[in-house]
């Protein structure tokens, strides 16, 4: 058996402004954001959890070698585990693009695959994401890959068989885990969007799962909860699902919160109610989602 432990990077400066990212990590580039100091914190936690691995890729962004480091690995650079090139829209936020060139804008939201901003489109992404897949399978053992919510989100379509606007619908927070197992060549998602936080999140409801019929409406209310603190705290902190990350059988997307990015309307127009304000939908996590903008 072969199994994929995706890590998307801690969160930097950069992520919090849910603006899509400068550098996508296909080259060593300047101007490539570290870690925050919460970034490195949470990479430091996620450490202590990993399994051991028979080896490591990274993208080669700064934030995803930092995260792979911080997790006591010695990173192989793969270019194929790089962030979505965003071309004209890199280093942006969503509102400024909305501002200058809305149908663009619009036409990615519609379409995924499209690439109005010159660099790559979704489908690109995949094709990436699909190379990472097969060298998993045929290493062997246990690869862990600290890469981008683009690419991994692109991992999740090609594994699950979904279809380009499936993209709005998934999540993978800063700092969090998604893993895939394959036999025999054929890839299952076992674990998605998990991290250490979610996890003492899940610990902590345990209690009142056990209670019965009353789970369901002291689940129902701790999720809410949850999402309001995460209101509350900051509109564009990364990390920070309010729902633990769900252990899934394949082919299978089980979510216990609110859904985090927006999609766009039956018109293909925008979404409105997005973190990143007018422009576009965002994740949860404040990163703009190129599956959603990927981070």
């Amino acid at each position: 058996m072969s199994r994929l432990l995706l890590v998307r990077h801690a969160t930097s400066a950069e992520t919090r402004r849910s603006a899509f990212p400068a550098t996508s990590g296909a080259e060593r580039r300047a101007g490539c954001a570290p870690l925050d100091r919460t970034g490195v914190e949470a990479a430091l936690a996620l450490a202590r959890k990993l399994p051991p691995a028979d080896r490591c890729w990274t993208s080669l962004a700064v934030r995803s070698r930092q995260t792979a480091e911080l997790l006591d690995l010695t990173p192989i650079p793969d270019p194929d585990l790089a962030e979505c090139d965003f071309g004209s829209w890199a280093g942006r936020t969503p509102a400024e693009i909305d501002a200058d060139d809305p149908e663009g804008l619009r036409a990615w939201w519609a379409d995924p695959d499209s690439a109005p901003h010159g660099g790559e489109g979704l489908a690109d992404v995949r094709r990436r994401a699909a190379r990472v897949l097969a060298r998993a399978d045929r290493a062997g053992g246990t690869t862990i890959a600290v890469t981008h919510g683009g690419l991994i989100k692109a991992a999740l379509l090609e594994v699950l068989g979904l279809p380009a606007a499936a993209a709005w619908r998934l999540d993978a927070a800063p700092a969090s885990v998604t893993e895939l197992h394959s036999t025999a060549g054929s890839w299952r998602l076992t674990r998605t969007n998990w991290s250490p936080a979610l996890r003492g999140a899940e610990e902590r409801s345990a209690p009142a799962e056990a209670a019965g019929a009353e789970a369901p409406a002291i689940r129902a209310a701790a999720d809410h909860e949850a999402a309001g603190q995460e209101a509350r705290d900051a509109p564009a902190r990364e990390g920070q699902t309010p729902a633990p990350g769900t252990r899934v059988a394949a082919r299978t997307i089980r979510t216990a919160g609110p859904r985090g990015a927006a999609a766009p309307g039956r018109d293909g127009s925008a979404a409105r109610g997005g973190s990143a304000g007018r422009g576009g939908p965002a994740g949860r996590d404040g990163d703009p989602d190129p599956t959603a903008v990927p981070g």
